[in-house]
Protein backbone atom coordinates (compact mmCIF):
# COMPACT_ATOMS: atom_id res chain seq x y z
CA UNK A 1 0.00 0.00 0.00
CA UNK A 2 2.53 2.14 0.89
CA UNK A 3 5.22 1.80 -1.90
CA UNK A 4 1.79 2.55 -4.51
CA UNK A 5 1.04 6.11 -2.72
CA UNK A 6 4.70 6.79 -3.05
CA UNK A 7 4.90 5.56 -6.96
CA UNK A 8 1.34 8.07 -7.30
CA UNK A 9 2.99 10.85 -5.28
CA UNK A 10 6.10 10.51 -7.90
CA UNK A 11 4.24 10.23 -10.89
CA UNK A 12 2.18 13.57 -10.09
CA UNK A 13 4.91 15.14 -8.68
CA UNK A 14 7.24 15.04 -11.57
CA UNK A 15 4.81 16.66 -14.24
CA UNK A 16 4.33 20.10 -11.28
CA UNK A 17 7.29 20.59 -9.83
CA UNK A 18 9.89 18.42 -11.17
CA UNK A 19 12.54 15.98 -10.58
CA UNK A 20 15.66 18.09 -8.28
CA UNK A 21 12.24 18.98 -5.70
CA UNK A 22 10.66 15.60 -5.99
CA UNK A 23 14.41 13.53 -6.11
CA UNK A 24 15.21 16.11 -2.69
CA UNK A 25 12.27 15.09 -1.39
CA UNK A 26 11.94 11.77 -1.17
CA UNK A 27 15.62 11.06 -0.15
CA UNK A 28 16.61 13.40 2.32
CA UNK A 29 13.81 13.20 4.73
CA UNK A 30 13.76 9.91 4.97
CA UNK A 31 18.15 9.60 4.93
CA UNK A 32 18.23 12.29 7.89
CA UNK A 33 15.28 10.33 9.77
CA UNK A 34 17.51 7.14 9.59
CA UNK A 35 20.74 8.88 11.02
CA UNK A 36 18.23 9.02 14.26
CA UNK A 37 16.32 6.03 14.42
CA UNK A 38 15.91 2.74 13.40
CA UNK A 39 11.96 2.47 14.22
CA UNK A 40 9.75 2.59 11.49
CA UNK A 41 7.08 4.26 12.98
CA UNK A 42 9.43 7.41 14.55
CA UNK A 43 11.64 7.78 11.36
CA UNK A 44 8.22 7.91 8.84
CA UNK A 45 6.80 10.79 11.57
CA UNK A 46 10.67 12.45 11.32
CA UNK A 47 10.58 12.55 7.80
CA UNK A 48 7.65 14.72 7.69
CA UNK A 49 9.28 16.77 9.76
CA UNK A 50 11.93 17.03 8.26
CA UNK A 51 10.32 17.84 5.01
CA UNK A 52 7.89 20.36 6.49
CA UNK A 53 11.17 22.07 7.91
CA UNK A 54 12.85 21.67 4.38
CA UNK A 55 10.33 22.85 2.60
CA UNK A 56 9.28 25.93 4.69
CA UNK A 57 12.81 27.06 4.70
CA UNK A 58 13.46 26.55 1.33
CA UNK A 59 10.37 28.33 0.82
CA UNK A 60 11.47 31.44 3.17
CA UNK A 61 15.25 31.13 2.20
CA UNK A 62 14.21 31.93 -1.47
CA UNK A 63 12.14 34.60 -0.97
CA UNK A 64 14.58 36.18 1.42
CA UNK A 65 17.08 35.83 -1.47
CA UNK A 66 14.82 35.77 -4.46
CA UNK A 67 15.93 32.70 -6.07
CA UNK A 68 14.40 29.33 -7.11
CA UNK A 69 12.04 27.67 -4.56
CA UNK A 70 12.67 24.01 -5.42
CA UNK A 71 16.39 24.41 -5.50
CA UNK A 72 16.03 26.39 -2.20
CA UNK A 73 14.28 23.43 -0.55
CA UNK A 74 16.75 20.73 -1.76
CA UNK A 75 19.55 22.92 -0.31
CA UNK A 76 17.60 23.28 3.24
CA UNK A 77 17.40 19.58 2.97
CA UNK A 78 20.74 19.32 2.58
CA UNK A 79 21.99 21.70 5.41
CA UNK A 80 19.00 19.29 7.81
CA UNK A 81 20.61 16.10 6.81
CA UNK A 82 24.14 17.64 7.04
CA UNK A 83 23.65 19.20 10.50
CA UNK A 84 22.26 16.39 11.62
CA UNK A 85 25.11 14.06 10.01
CA UNK A 86 28.19 16.09 12.47
CA UNK A 87 25.35 15.94 14.82
CA UNK A 88 25.14 12.03 15.07
CA UNK A 89 29.03 11.53 14.10
CA UNK A 90 29.54 13.91 17.46
CA UNK A 91 27.56 11.79 19.97
CA UNK A 92 29.07 8.34 18.53
CA UNK A 93 32.32 9.92 18.51
CA UNK A 94 31.35 11.38 22.42
CA UNK A 95 30.31 7.59 23.27
CA UNK A 96 33.25 6.24 21.69
CA UNK A 97 35.22 7.49 23.72
CA UNK A 98 33.50 7.18 27.04
CA UNK A 99 33.15 3.63 26.63
CA UNK A 100 37.54 3.30 25.56
CA UNK A 101 37.96 5.38 28.77
CA UNK A 102 35.21 2.80 30.91
CA UNK A 103 37.57 0.12 29.73
CA UNK A 104 40.51 1.44 30.50
CA UNK A 105 39.64 2.24 34.03
CA UNK A 106 38.26 -1.24 34.44
CA UNK A 107 41.96 -2.37 33.27
CA UNK A 108 43.82 0.08 35.81
CA UNK A 109 41.55 -1.52 38.42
Amino acid sequence: MLISVVALTVVAAFESVGAILVVAMLIIPGATAFLITRNLRLMLILSVLFGVASALGGYYGATLTNTSIAGFMAVAGGLIFALTLIIRNVIDRTQALSTVSLQEAGDNA
